[in-house]
């Protein structure tokens, strides 16, 4: 039983869920430079609802020593954080209402039916 989604319903008259675009790591490719460059699959359109982080999901992910403007998103899916021995993870989430890209650093709650993820802001450069 997908409880998540019965209590998403209520959760969206408060804070509606926004349309986002997952792109998935795929690894890296070597560019013609030799810098190592991310690369991504096509984007996943999904829906998320996007939540500030709390105080206990920062003590948790403190000690990886991440800095910059973090949020978290709950997404029907299974979206991962960077995972160095599986050589996955550090998807991208590109929220459509405000073209804002975010990474995934973590995986703060994972179920068969949706995950919750810390993001953190990109800069563009």
């Amino acid at each position: 039983m997908n409880l998540h989604g019965i209590v998403r319903r209520a959760i969206n008259t408060v804070n509606p869920d926004v349309k986002c675009s997952i792109y998935i790591s795929t690894g890296t490719t070597t560019a013609p430079s030799g810098k190592r460059v991310p690369s991504y699959a096509d984007p996943v359109d999904v829906m998320g609802q996007v939540q500030p982080i709390t105080s206990d999901d920062l003590k948790h992910i403190d000690n990886l020593n991440l800095q910059g403007y973090m949020k978290s998103i709950h997404l029907n899916g299974s979206f991962e954080g960077v995972n160095r021995l599986k050589q996955k993870g550090g998807d991208r989430v590109v929220i459509e209402s405000t073209g804002e890209e975010w990474l995934t650093v973590q995986v703060l709650e994972q179920w068969p039916d949706w995950c919750r993820i810390a993001v953190r802001l990109q800069v563009p450069t």
